[in-house]
């Protein structure tokens, strides 16, 4: 909150945080946006993010933005997004509305599946710690460090 209540009421003044927006969207460039998709199986590209904003309430600084593939994509069979960070430095996770994510203007026949994981990515840091010490004494397959912890969303077309 430091800089960004300039009236001492303890809310961010709306100018300060769409600064910040901007900021931290543009900041987000080098990283990919921590967002990955492939387009019936190749690698999509991002354009540079729009309709973005900042808000603050109940303590949480939340920052939204709109995504849009770098091009258009024609009649796509699959399209596959994933939102990580695979340092599991910076937790993500999912708005728990059922509309957090939803398909606009898809053919006929189109189905969306969004797989959440199974603990919140607030507890990441304990989940990689509880998975290394499971790996450590052969609970686990060192294969499956990491788990489920990241967001993956899918779209089948016909």
């Amino acid at each position: 909150m430091a800089g960004l209540d300039s009236h001492g009421d303890g809310k961010p003044d709306p100018d300060k945080l769409a600064e910040l927006a901007k900021t931290n969207v543009e900041s987000l460039e080098e990283w990919s946006y921590f967002t990955a998709a492939k387009v019936n199986g190749a690698p999509a590209e991002f354009a540079r993010p729009t309709h973005y904003s900042q808000t603050y309430d109940q303590g949480q600084l939340t920052l939204r933005f709109f995504l849009p593939l770098k091009a258009a994509v024609k009649a796509p069979k699959i399209v596959a997004f994933e939102v990580d960070d695979p340092s599991f430095f910076i937790a993500f996770n999912l708005a728990e509305d059922a509309d957090a994510v939803s398909l606009a203007g898809a053919a006929k026949g189109c189905a969306l599946n969004v797989k959440r994981p199974t603990k919140p990515a607030q507890e990441g840091v304990q989940i990689l710690a509880d998975a290394v010490a499971n790996a450590l004494v052969g609970k686990l397959a060192p294969s499956a460090l990491g788990g489920d912890h990241a967001t993956h969303i899918l779209v089948a077309c016909p």
